[in-house]
């Protein structure tokens, strides 16, 4: 039984609850208010102003990280994003969140070439801010894959005047007392060494932004704050609703609020809610009992956490339970 409730509270719910988060953030009203805090060329930009700069494609763990240069195809002068490099590195890594932001629709047109400024955005869901290795590594990583991938495409006949300036955008949800709360950013600036020139060099071609959420929703309106109150499964939908659209200004449609309801159900947390719950119930039937049974009372209500979120039917639910349907409901009324 053991075995089988792993499989599906790590993968198959991590899975599902990994992408809800990532739908809910690639809202584009979520996604201006994003760039606007993070994107230096758009600051100044109103949210609406903001979405219309937002390309048509958004794909959601599509774009594969280590061979990116062909998820880009060609259609006449259109280019549009493709899920082949997916498709084809299925199981490998992938952006959470790719698309493009075209700066002309703003009216920001870039003098020199006379032609619109596109940059390449990606925004990264990170639920563990120390996952083992250090996360600005591999954010930086990420930006290089970005600029290597436009080779054919953006950057044609070697002219590499025509390079895309990337960003890289992780919303980090779990964060430590160190970095909680926080935005910082790492880019690429000159340094003289020696001497001194008389012209600039265009240099600013990939920004790394790690947004580090609070672990607790506090009264600061800022993009942290609204993104924890956004994704913290524990909030209900109804209040979700009513904090941002006072404080933030966000409307929640039919779709977010059918996601932020989705969230709330299938949050990877719900191995460890139902240990939790499990060892706070054993303890309030007496420590004698020891810490076993909470743990394995705390088994039984993640099974039933997991049937609740329609991971498992009840037909399974009952006989990993090793119990009759009258004794499951009762069970079920006892939660």
């Amino acid at each position: 039984m053991d075995k089988f409730i792993e499989t599906l509270s790590i993968a198959k719910g991590k899975e599902m609850y990994d992408g809800n988060i990532k739908r809910i953030l690639s809202e584009k009203q979520i996604l201006a208010r994003i760039l606007k805090e993070t994107v230096e060329e758009v600051k100044n930009l109103d949210y609406d102003e903001i979405i219309a700069c937002i390309g048509s494609e958004i794909l959601i763990g599509k774009v594969g990280v280590e061979n990116s240069n062909s998820s880009f195809s060609t259609f006449g002068e259109i280019e549009t994003l493709s899920e082949e490099d997916y498709l084809i590195n299925e199981g490998k890594i992938t952006y959470d969140i790719r698309f493009d932001l075209y700066l002309m629709n703003s009216g920001i047109i870039d003098k020199e070439r006379k032609e619109r400024i596109k940059l390449l955005i990606n925004i990264e869901a990170q639920k563990e801010f120390n996952p083992g290795y250090d996360l600005v590594p591999r954010g930086i990583f990420y930006c290089a894959r970005m600029i290597s991938s436009q080779l054919g495409k953006e950057i044609k006949n070697s002219n590499y005047d025509d390079v895309c300036k990337v960003y890289s955008i992780w919303i980090c949800m779990e964060t430590p007392k160190d970095v909680e709360n926080t935005v910082f950013s790492y880019e690429l600036n000159e340094k003289m060494l020696y001497g001194e020139k008389h012209k600039n060099f265009r240099s600013d071609l990939l920004t790394l932004v790690m947004v580090c959420l609070p672990r607790k929703i506090n009264e600061e309106h800022t993009l942290q704050n609204m993104l924890r109150v956004l994704l913290d499964s524990d909030i209900s939908v109804e209040s979700k609703e009513d904090i941002l659209s006072k404080e933030y200004g966000i409307k929640m449609d039919d779709n977010m609020k059918e996601e932020a309801r989705y969230m709330c159900n299938l949050s990877d947390l719900v191995e460890e809610r139902g240990i939790r719950k499990g060892m706070e119930q054993g303890i309030q039937q007496g420590m004698e009992q020891g810490l076993s049974q909470g743990i394995a009372q705390g088994k039984q209500i993640q099974l039933i956490e997991l049937y609740k979120a329609g991971l498992i039917d009840k037909e399974k639910t009952l006989e990993l339970l090793g119990v009759a349907e009258d004794e499951f409901e009762e069970m079920i009324m006892g939660i």
